[in-house]
């Protein structure tokens, strides 16, 4: 969190050291997740690892699935110029992108079918839907304002 904080990529807060370098904001929050696993442990012993392992599989799918989606979103917008000029050609284009994102969705369905891995998707469709809100309401203005800013300013000359 600290470097993603430094990079930009994360809220500014979590870049704050302490006057030991340590930075405190990224030790709270893991310190936070780490108690919330051992409660989640401690409530239902039998479920957490089934829980953890569906959430983690639930990130990674749709991870890729966003590649995926993302890539023939990109492909689809090339002219047939630029689509020759790639020095990495994907095999079998456009079959295997639309079988592995058809494989992705059906990971969704199978995570959606067994009860004890439904908790996992309705947990992660809820934290993607949290994510747009917040994406919404904070990240997008800034982001216009920033194009506002730079739009509207000339940039300073020295000569």
């Amino acid at each position: 969190m600290y470097g993603l904080a430094r990079q930009g990529q994360a809220p500014k807060g979590f870049a704050q050291v302490s006057k030991h370098g340590v930075p405190w904001m990224t030790v709270v929050v893991m310190a936070v997740t780490l108690l919330i696993g051992v409660v989640l442990n401690y409530l239902i012993p039998e479920n957490i690892f089934l829980l953890i392992a569906s959430l983690a599989t639930f990130a990674t799918v749709w991870v890729w699935l966003m590649i995926l989606l993302t890539h023939v979103a990109m492909r689809r917008s090339m002219t047939a110029e630029q689509v020759a000029q790639l020095q990495f050609k994907v095999p079998f284009w456009p079959w295997a992108p639309a079988a592995a994102i058809a494989f992705m969705l059906f990971i969704f369905g199978v995570l959606g079918y067994f009860p004890k891995t439904q908790g996992a998707l309705i947990v992660g469709v809820v934290w993607i839907a949290l994510l747009i809100v917040a994406y919404m309401l904070w990240v997008k203005p800034m982001a216009g304002q920033a194009q506002a800013i730079m739009s509207d300013a000339p940039l300073p000359t020295d000569h």
